[in-house]
């Protein structure tokens, strides 16, 4: 039976509102490719500044012809998505001229509106009351998106400047028609790992100061060098690692590194993927002897590219070190020289925290500070910087005991690939040692930490609101996050 719209005068009927489902599920999905598109833009356009700013500041012109290159590969794929975006539009335009008019509400039933969040590439409707309150909205947010529960955000409404409070959520709702549809924007006030690229001193104090409360570094914003915070692992020669000796992993180890290095020509300047194929097996023997010297076995694990995410920085980390399910360690690959990536580093080790406390414990609370958290008040944190050849190690050690938060930082760590008047051997067995001597120290201090909270037996299967590995939902709101950009941070290097 046909129904007169309360206000409109518009005769709806199945088939006016079949045809409207039909039109507005291929503008979905129209307006889902364009997001994609635009997103993909986004992150091109991010990357071709982040290579123009370090074109900028290179060296040799080596470096820069290498870099000029890669701009223009970059230039050529964003000039054809975006002619692909305008033609998806024109087919937006289109499907909007066929849609019929909407239906009006119900009179007879409770007074409901349609919330729609927009969030990245993706939105949500929440269907209502009228009078919902600001907290429960929240409620709601965290919910529906991953996310949103680890990392801190705003709300907007529309394109408006101000982030929504209480009060003014209340005024917006006071000054609403009753059942009119709200659109709001959840904007995180992070941003990903890939764009803390500063080199600025001041810039770096700042990001150390303000994500780990470090205040102590260098005259170029470096962690200070304290080499005795990364000693070796005593390991003999003959000491066994699943069938082979220790000695003779590190000849295998020493003949595939230097045999790579001579066919791979220029590897030095070769694509940070390239680094990856040395890094790789320098930390896979570290993690093997760490398993067996330490005995944590198969519990002490690398992950690659492994999705971390803390409260004001997210993104994909080239390897993580985790036990059982909690991450202790990050190492990142860079093309060049590891100093240049402290901004990054220093976000990923206070995200790297932020994940920690929320695995131990099992929730996500936003108001608590990993480095005010006493459960991790006694847990230093490592990272490992790295070319084909140069490793940095850091280490972080939270405020406690009377003591300031520290970044400190291992003297460069250089492999003589490309010299063949050079024994590699020396440099890449300390390495390896220094490496599994952090991953064996880091294994010991979780079961400390276990046993003190008394969560020794859920080791296994704490609660890890992104766990990282195989989660298409996690990846989807990684992706939103990372592509996910407002006017006023464009440009912009460092938050």
């Amino acid at each position: 039976m046909a129904r007169m719209g309360a206000s409109s005068g518009v005769i709806w009927s199945a088939a006016n509102a079949n045809a409207r489902i039909e039109v507005l599920a291929a503008m979905e999905a129209l307006n889902s490719a364009i997001e994609r598109r635009t997103a993909e833009i986004d992150r091109i356009r991010e990357e071709i500044k982040a290579l123009q700013a370090l074109k900028r500041s290179a060296d040799d012109d080596r470096t820069r012809a290498c870099l000029k290159e890669d701009i223009e590969l970059l230039q050529q794929q964003y000039n054809r998505l975006e002619d692909a975006r305008t033609k998806l539009e024109e087919g937006l335009a289109a499907a909007a001229a066929r849609q019929p008019p909407a239906a009006q509400p119900n009179p007879e039933g409770p007074a409901m509106r349609t919330y729609t969040v927009r969030h990245g590439r993706s939105k949500h409707d929440f269907v209502q009351p009228v009078n919902l309150s600001f907290g429960h909205l929240m409620q709601l947010i965290d919910q529906h998106w991953v996310l949103l529960r680890a990392t801190e955000y705003q709300v907007f409404y529309q394109d408006q400047d101000q982030p929504l409070i209480e009060s003014s959520w209340t005024k917006l709702l006071r000054n609403m028609q009753d059942t009119a549809p709200l659109t709001l924007r959840a904007k995180t006030i992070g941003k990903p790992f890939s764009m803390y690229i500063t080199k600025d001193e001041l810039e770096l104090r700042k990001i150390a100061e303000t994500y780990l409360r470090v205040t102590l570094l260098d005259a170029m914003g470096s962690p200070c060098v304290q080499d005795e915070l990364f000693p070796e692992l005593q390991v003999g020669d003959d000491f066994t690692i699943e069938g082979a000796t220790f000695s003779q992993r590190i000849k295998a180890l020493v003949m595939q590194l230097t045999s790579s290095a001579s066919a791979m020509a220029g590897v030095l300047d070769s694509k940070e993927a390239s680094q990856r194929d040395f890094i790789s097996p320098v930390l896979t023997l570290s993690l093997l002897l760490a398993r067996v010297k330490g005995s944590h076995g198969t519990s002490l694990r690398l992950a690659v590219e492994y999705n971390v995410v803390g409260k004001r920085a997210w993104g994909p980390v080239d390897y993580v070190l985790l036990y059982h399910t909690l991450g202790v360690m990050v190492a990142e690959a860079k093309r060049y020289n590891p100093s240049e990536a402290w901004a990054q580093v220093y976000m990923q080790l206070s995200s790297l925290r932020d994940a920690l406390l929320r695995s131990l414990t099992g929730q996500a609370d936003k108001k608590r500070s990993h480095y005010e958290a006493c459960e991790l008040q006694h847990m230093p944190t490592y990272a490992v910087v790295a070319t084909a050849t140069d490793y940095r190690l850091l280490a972080y050690t939270p405020p406690g005991s009377g003591n300031d938060a520290a970044l400190s930082a291992s003297s460069p760590q250089t492999l003589p690939l490309s010299n063949p008047q050079t024994d590699p051997t020396p440099a890449i067995r300390s390495l390896v040692c220094k490496l599994a001597g952090i991953m064996c120290r880091q294994a010991e201090e979780i079961d400390r930490v276990m046993v003190s909270l008394g969560l020794r037996k859920k080791l296994g299967i704490l609660p890890n609101i992104l766990p990282g590995e195989d989660n298409d939902l996690q990846q989807q709101e990684l992706d939103a996050a990372r592509d996910h950009e407002d006017s006023e941070n464009k440009g912009e290097e460092v938050a």
